[in-house]
């Protein structure tokens, strides 16, 4: 299985007025590195958890088609754009939407074939079929970062806080440590099983 992002996200989850109040740190000047810290602890958080916070699209690349389902990785799932496989002449053709069914109940989402349907034959290749998704928290009514549940935010301007503080290359009496513990707590009931997805 592979992933490859295509749409990065528009935006964050947390705002830099709201990191430069929760990092006390209001000067102009602190700008350029609170930006540098709120997008890699975004990075931290989406990858501690396994999902997607503001809407992304994607591309999952699998060997062949399943027995039994395709799983979905990065949750919540907003939409499956398009199933793409390579047919026995390597020519990569669009899966009809009538074929599968989507459950986007589960997380992670899953895609399994509609009843009385068929996978198509594909050619034996690696990265023979591609899914092509859109993941992310989503509100039309407001901002996306609006939908974000609220420990989330909370865990990104810790580890954006903590990198802030700690911003130079060796901390001396500091052991290194993946996430600072109250990140890790706040995004621990987020994650998603790996073995899941």
């Amino acid at each position: 299985m592979g992933l490859k992002l295509i749409t990065a996200p528009a935006d964050y989850p947390v705002t830099l007025a709201e990191l430069q109040k929760h990092c006390e740190a209001p000067e102009p000047d602190h700008e350029a590195i609170l930006e540098i810290c709120r997008k890699a602890a975004t990075e931290d958080a989406e990858e501690f958890t396994g999902r997607a916070f503001i809407e992304q699209t994607w591309d999952l690349y699998i060997d062949e088609f399943p027995e039994d389902y395709i799983r979905v990785p990065k949750p919540p799932l907003i939409e499956v754009v398009g199933i793409y496989y390579r047919d026995s002449a390597g020519a990569e053709q669009a899966l009809s939407a009538d074929i599968y069914i989507v459950d986007d109940a589960s997380e992670p989402a899953r895609i399994a074939l509609a009843y009385g349907e068929a996978w198509p034959t594909i050619q034996t290749r690696i990265n023979a079929v591609r899914v092509r998704f859109k993941a992310g928290y989503i509100n039309d009514a407001s901002p996306a970062a609006a939908n974000v549940p609220f420990p989330i935010k909370a865990a990104i301007k810790m580890i954006a806080g903590s990198l802030f503080v700690h911003r130079e290359t060796i901390v001396i009496g500091q052991t290194a440590t993946l996430l600072p513990g109250g990140a890790e707590i706040f995004l621990r009931r987020y994650k998603v099983d790996k073995s899941m997805a």
